[in-house]
């Protein structure tokens, strides 16, 4: 959790507005469309990244908030319900979602057999979606290459 507030620039003990406030200019200085093109790319990773980080730290704010109402012995009216976090809509089942890349050897498997990549996409599309991406891309990479070399062969011989 505490890369995620280094990404922010903030410290670990940042209350929430402090997130949403800092989140809301960095995401202002890192725009892409206000850079030239050939640093569009840069500063779209970068937003990225500020924008999984905004996501989490505010998801672990959410989850402890929860955890201090069940501690109290308080209930959360909006329980089951979706959590307004601005421009993220967070439900009950994507709260803890995965969102590490999928393996090395998984991606090759996934760009040599499209299907697996196709399979896999399914399998992890709800809790795992960078996993599901990268399955997803990986197949029709692969798919393409298959019939670019297809109609290489079918022209030269």
């Amino acid at each position: 959790m505490e890369k995620y507030y280094k990404t922010l620039n903030l410290e670990i003990t940042a209350t929430l507005e402090e997130v949403k406030e800092k989140y809301n200019q960095l995401v202002e200085e890192f725009n892409p469309e206000k850079q030239e093109d050939d640093l569009k790319d840069f500063f779209t990773e970068e937003q990225n990244k500020i924008k999984e980080a905004y996501r989490n730290i505010l998801e672990n704010i959410i989850n402890s908030n929860e955890e201090d109402k069940k501690d109290n012995g308080l209930q959360d009216e909006n329980e089951g319900e979706f959590h307004d976090l601005g421009e993220y809509q967070v439900s009950e089942e994507t709260k803890f979602s995965d969102n590490e890349p999928l393996d090395g050897a998984i991606k090759v498997v996934s760009f040599c057999f499209p299907i697996v990549g196709g399979i896999l996409y399914f399998v992890h599309m709800n809790k795992s979606p960078q996993k599901a991406k990268d399955a997803c891309h990986m197949a029709l990479w692969g798919m393409g290459i298959s019939l670019l070399l297809n109609i290489l062969a079918a022209m030269g011989g």
